[in-house]
């Protein structure tokens, strides 16, 4: 009588939490997931086989080496049909019975794995052997029913064995620990293998192949294979920090050191953990689950901040090793649940589920404040298979509803004519062209079963162990004949004393109580998380709403366009620059030299520009400091303006931008480009350039070095020519056609005292006829139609000789 009566305090108080989920609800829910598994499964057999994988955006398969490589990625794939093995316990699962007996049947026509190639002996393990024995395991139970399978002769099996018979030269190592690669054909030692010569594996590659070895084992009477994996589980044991309890990520297969000491229940180490706790309930050995529990209470002790799981270093756990969180510890909820620790996995798993619910998936990585730090998502079940252990632990509708809403962000977000896409980025909705053969062997098995009913299967999945690629292995095996001659690195007692641990399965009515318990849980983390990262705008369906944000639409100041910007991983930095002046005074900007800002003409307060009298009267400004700036405008501009164009055609460092070698490259432009020619005297319209100003710094050695290079142009530009100008050799013509003025006949051009023009013949000549000498060694300042800006080592003078009356045109800097 008081079970019943808790029974309903329970129902209760779940349905005061929020409203169960009916049977039919379910049964839609169940219906669903079969319909996108047959969508995602179909298009793989239509579109890809016998490729490894489908490509579901351009509806073919991927096979290796005809794609483009993507590095560690690809060492999964082996042309040996991965998908469609890596399903086959799945089809089982989903009362696909007809659809298993085909897929057999072509796993063992169409399968080869005698292959030239290198595959990762980790992916290779658990997908493609795994995939096997859990295959043969289904077929055992299908043929023992006596309806379907009845042709099966354990075929999957042999091919089992002969698979673990090509990954065991990778075990070929002093520590035991195996190569992270090994050829399908040659092994792992000789020219022809292409692999051999690593050094370095994960804890969790070397440390995740008890199940499907031991198995394998077991299931053929050959012990060779489970020796070889417990011996690499001992040599990690071993190798733990013995102060924190810990184990790194990455080690040396040769030496036993660690090369990456930072620690966590993440990506590289992950599965070691889940394994010794897995393995003691596949094959009751005490000894795997002694140290699962002294791992675990040091992850609980360093590595859990509740709701945070963050790694730190092994020989100093105290401190953190990294500031943010990988997608793969979502499976430690579920592992929590195994060991009877409830509590901290409701915490996480909210974390996680909040997380999801703000980015629409969980991204390969987010920081502490749950924003996105690394954006992909390759359509990963650990978030899946944590909310079906704690349904299965608590009962509690709440995870009901996640599974739904992974289930509806999988048909909004990912789903595609041909399959499941990847996201390449949560932020923006971008696919990738893959889908994982992980996919379709675990998401699918974890939410048929969150929305499942016992009477809904066709055997009880309570007789099987999930390995970590979510394959089905039977717990029978732990009674199974194996050898007792299988060498185990003993342990002293104390080192191994769990007295603190429960040996018991968890009891939910035990630790809740309350049935609001849970919810008591997870309110502080939900509202953490809403505070620390705010959610998006809700998700617009295409097609509905605002049409899509095109580049000419796009408008800095739009606070909706920077928001569309910044959830596509884009930032824009407004860059204040300096007020310009009213008035033709313009600031040039340029960056020469890193003389940006400078001023092309003075200008003062209102803008106007100021005559030199009225100039040197006033108190020195900051332009007044700077070097003098002289420039030609653009001849479609009035004279006297400038223009800041040209200031982006140079760069820093660039010779015209040299400090103290301005006027030599000026006497040597003249040289090269303006002559005296038929058109003008070369007495008349002369472009005169006076030195002013205090010496250069540099003084004589500066003046010697100019000299030289004045030798050295005259030597290069020859003879004088009869006319008075010199054989030209380089640059412009001398008898070329002249280069235009601006209107006026005006030079426009600033200078530290002034520029003057004058001269009739000006007025008489076409525009542009600014054919000139220089007194002093001096060159012309520039070329007509090609405006630039030229900077001197001490102030210059400009003036116009010629018959009119000098007039002044522009001054300043």
């Amino acid at each position: 009588m008081p079970g019943v009566l808790f029974s309903l305090m329970l129902l209760g108080g779940l349905c005061g939490l929020g409203q169960a989920m009916s049977r039919e609800e379910k049964s839609k829910l169940r219906n669903q997931v079969v319909e996108m598994f047959d969508h995602a499964y179909q298009n793989y057999m239509d579109h890809a086989y016998p490729a490894d994988e489908l490509m579901p955006l351009t509806c073919r398969g991927r096979v290796r080496g005809l794609e483009p490589s993507r590095g560690d990625v690809d060492d999964a794939l082996g042309k040996f049909s991965l998908t469609l093995i890596d399903t086959l316990d799945t089809l089982v699962l989903l009362n696909k019975t007809t659809e298993f007996d085909v897929a057999v049947r072509r796993v063992l026509t169409d399968v080869r794995l005698d292959n030239d190639i290198v595959v990762s002996v980790f992916e290779t393990n658990i997908r493609v052997l795994g995939g096997l024995l859990g295959g043969h395991s289904m077929a055992v139970m299908l043929r023992d029913g006596g309806q379907h399978m009845q042709w099966y002769q354990d075929e999957l099996l042999h091919m089992a064995k002969d698979l673990g018979l090509r990954l065991l030269p990778a075990f070929n190592t002093s520590s035991g620990l195996p190569y992270p690669r090994v050829n399908l054909k040659f092994g792992v030692r000789g020219p022809e293998t292409r692999t051999g010569t690593e050094t370095d594996t994960c804890t969790a590659c070397a440390g995740t192949m008890i199940l499907e070895f031991a198995a394998l084992s077991r299931f053929t009477g050959d012990p060779v294979f489970e020796a070889h994996a417990r011996r690499a589980l001992d040599f990690l044991w071993e190798k733990r920090q013995r102060h924190s309890n810990l184990v790194g990520t990455t080690i040396n297969i040769h030496s036993g050191e660690w090369v990456r000491r930072d620690s966590g229940v993440g990506a590289g180490i992950d599965s070691y953990y889940e394994y010794l706790l897995k393995a003691y309930i596949l094959l009751g050995d005490d000894l795997f689950l002694q140290r699962f529990n002294i791992h675990y209470a040091s992850i609980m002790k360093y590595i859990s901040q509740p709701p945070l799981l963050l790694d730190v270093h092994i020989h100093k756990p105290l401190l953190p090793a990294r500031t943010w969180m990988d997608s793969l510890l979502a499976f430690f909820p579920g592992l929590q649940v195994l060991k009877g620790d409830i509590r901290p996995a409701i915490e996480t798993h909210e974390m996680l589920y909040q997380v999801t619910k703000k980015h629409n998936f969980l991204p390969e990585a987010f920081t502490t404040d749950f924003r996105v730090h690394w954006a992909q998502h390759p359509l990963r079940p650990e978030f899946a298979e944590s909310t079906y252990f704690l349904y299965k632990a608590t009962g509690d509708p709440y995870y009901l509803e996640a599974g739904r809403t992974i289930l509806d962000n999988l048909n909004r977000f990912a789903r595609v004519p041909c399959g499941f896409a990847a996201m390449k980025d949560v932020r923006t909705g971008s696919h990738e062209d893959r889908m994982d053969s992980f996919f379709l062997a675990e998401m699918f098995k974890y939410l048929f079963l969150l929305f499942a009913d016992a009477e809904d299967l066709t055997f009880d999945v309570e007789d099987y162990i999930f390995t970590t690629e979510a394959h089905l292995l039977p717990l029978s095996l732990s009674t199974a004949p194996h050898s007792s001659s299988i060498p185990s690195n003993t342990t002293s007692k104390e080192e191994l004393d769990d007295s603190n641990f429960d040996w018991t399965c968890p009891n939910t009515r035990l630790l809740f109580p309350d049935p609001a318990f849970p919810r008591k849980l997870r309110d502080p983390i939900r509202s953490a998380v809403d505070k620390s990262c705010p959610r998006p705008p809700p998700y617009r369906e295409p097609g509905m709403g605002h049409p899509p944000l095109r580049a000419q639409d796009f408008m800095a100041n739009n606070p909706e366009h920077l928001e569309l910007l910044r959830r596509m991983g884009v930032s824009l930095i407004h860059l204040k620059r300096r007020p310009r002046a009213a008035g033709p005074a313009r600031d040039t900007g340029g960056k020469c030299g890193g003389g940006g800002g400078r001023r092309a003409l003075h200008a003062g307060d209102d803008g106007a520009v100021q005559p030199a009298a009225e100039r040197a009267a006033a108190p020195p400004s900051h332009s007044d400091r700077l070097p003098p700036v002289l420039w030609q405008g653009r001849s479609d501009r009035r004279p006297g303006s400038v223009w800041p164009g040209p200031v982006q055609k140079f760069h820093r460092g660039s010779r015209l931008c040299h400090r103290g070698r301005t006027l030599q490259r000026l006497q040597r432009d003249h040289q090269r480009r303006v002559r005296p020619g038929p058109h003008r005297p070369a007495s008349e319209g002369a472009v005169h350039v006076r030195r002013e100003g205090p010496a250069h710094p540099e003084g004589r050695r500066h003046r010697r070095h100019r000299h030289r290079r004045q030798r050295g142009q005259q030597q290069r530009h020859g003879s004088p020519l009869p006319d008075g100008g010199r054989r030209p050799q380089h640059g412009r013509h001398p008898h070329a056609p002249p280069l235009p003025l601006p209107q006026g006949g005006q030079h426009p051009v600033g200078g530290a005292e002034g520029v003057q023009g004058g001269g009739g013949a000006a007025e008489r000549q076409s525009p542009g006829q600014r054919w000139g000498r220089t007194r002093g060694g001096g060159g012309l300042l520039n070329r007509g139609n090609d405006p630039h800006l030229f900077r001197t080592h001490r102030p210059i003078a400009i003036e116009h000789v010629g018959a009119r009356p000098a007039q002044p045109i522009a001054a300043g800097r």
